[in-house]
């Protein structure tokens, strides 16, 4: 009995670790430009695939930190480039606090249920209603996924990887190499 709660206490632990190092902000990590751009960029452009080469999420997570960290790509002189975003975005969820006007999910929930007991079209909306407006405030967070991907498509641009529509429309489309024949319908 007692090996088992060690065996979960450690478990625990690791599961903390491992939450902890997804959501919490640390300091963010440097690389040199060339070894970005001969590493790391051919995959983030599609250009090679990361299946064919599974050590690339272990080299690009053994620096960065975690799936979520952001990475700075600085020139010679140590100058810092650009920012590239983590492969996980975790930046709208972070279920472990609440700020100091929001609502916890465990209240939402709460709230739901009790609602429910009256009529279970009562629970639904008011967990529709909850997690609505849990969503809109995490969503409004920084930095948002609107950033990240403006921050790749200017990745892109450096690159020359990114090619302008019109100027009607002027978004952004980043060039892909696949053919429609190779698309399933």
């Amino acid at each position: 009995m007692n090996n088992d709660n060690s065996e979960l206490s450690n478990l625990n632990k690791v599961n903390e670790d491992i939450f902890r190092q997804l959501v919490e902000q640390t300091e963010v990590r440097k690389l040199p430009e060339h070894l970005f751009v001969r590493n790391f960029l051919p995959f983030f452009l599609g250009e090679k695939n990361p299946n064919e080469n599974p050590d690339f999420y272990s080299y690009w997570i053994g620096i960065t930190g975690s799936p979520s960290a952001e990475l700075d790509v600085i020139d010679k002189s140590g100058n810092i480039l650009f920012r590239v975003p983590g492969l996980i975005y975790s930046g709208i969820i972070n279920p472990s606090r609440a700020t100091n006007n929001s609502i916890k999910y465990s209240d939402v929930v709460m709230m739901a249920k009790l609602y429910g007991n009256i009529t279970p079209t009562a629970g639904k909306n008011a967990l529709d209603k909850g997690l609505s407006e849990k969503y809109r405030e995490l969503q409004s967070r920084s930095p948002t996924f609107q950033t990240n991907v403006n921050r790749w498509v200017e990745i892109f641009r450096r690159y020359g990887k990114v090619e302008q529509q019109s100027e009607a429309v002027n978004r952004p489309v980043v060039k892909d190499t696949i053919s429609d024949d190779e698309l399933e319908y």
